[in-house]
């Protein structure tokens, strides 16, 4: 079970909320339209963790919308502060990898990580190419002691790493297919988005900008790459396309 507290932590930290008081709160932050299947994939994380289900629902802000998955629960808050390691309140600045999260499980970490605070990005590698066909992973954070250990951990990895800044944030990123293949060979992702745009890109060779999750899957069906079910369940889609670990 240590891969899969891992990957809940990597999730907590890159988009997440502990409030450790008397409401004991713990939440886990997605866009409203992208994320969902992926917080529902959390959540049956915490079913088999902890055998209670979380709530999920969209929460409707000044500037948008945004899915959330949200615990109400001494026992599961302090679970993640004081036995893995990942602090209550305001994490933003001052958050690193947490104290439970070691060399056999640090892969599951980056994962959840990369899947809440990360992204797959595609660049034009030539001038004349119609669409963008250049890969790049990234991860943003804005704590300078999670950005060192996250570049340590990937260069022993194996991952050529890149460091950029943007004001208060630090983006980690590798690029290229090379790199790109290896980190969903070897990290892999559990969000349904960032497998999708993978294997479209797999598939045709480059990104189309401005699709959703469903049109891309569409493509991809119509090209035999995967098979919609007929219910809609996202976890059926996940066990097609997720990367091996």
């Amino acid at each position: 079970m240590d891969y899969i507290i891992s990957e809940l932590a990597g999730a907590i930290v890159g988009d997440g909320h502990i409030v450790d008081n008397r409401k004991y709160s713990l939440y886990i932050y997605g866009n409203a339209t992208e994320d969902f299947c992926y917080l529902r994939y959390l959540s049956s994380h915490f079913e088999k963790l902890f055998g209670i289900s979380p709530r999920l629902g969209i929460r409707v802000y000044k500037n948008g919308r945004a899915a959330i998955l949200q615990i109400h629960n001494k026992d599961v808050v302090r679970f993640f502060t004081k036995v893995v390691g990942i602090p209550a309140g305001n994490k933003i600045y001052s958050v690193s990898i947490p104290s439970f999260v070691d060399e056999s499980n640090i892969k599951y970490f980056v994962r959840g990580l990369f899947d809440t605070d990360g992204c797959i990005v595609f660049t034009k590698s030539k001038t004349n190419s119609l669409f963008p066909t250049y890969p790049r992973i990234e991860i943003k954070t804005s704590s300078g002691k999670l950005s060192s250990q996250l570049i340590d951990v990937l260069n022993n990895i194996g991952f050529k790493v890149n460091l950029r800044r943007d004001g208060t944030s630090n983006i980690i990123y590798v690029s290229g297919n090379l790199q790109v293949d290896k980190w969903f060979g070897e990290i892999g992702s559990s969000n349904l988005k960032n497998l999708v745009k993978f294997q479209f890109w797999r598939c045709f060779g480059y990104h189309l900008p401005g699709l959703d999750v469903g049109s891309r899957l569409k493509i991809l069906k119509r090209a035999g790459r995967v098979e919609l079910p007929s219910t809609g369940d996202c976890q059926s889609l996940l066990k097609q396309l997720i990367s091996p670990s």
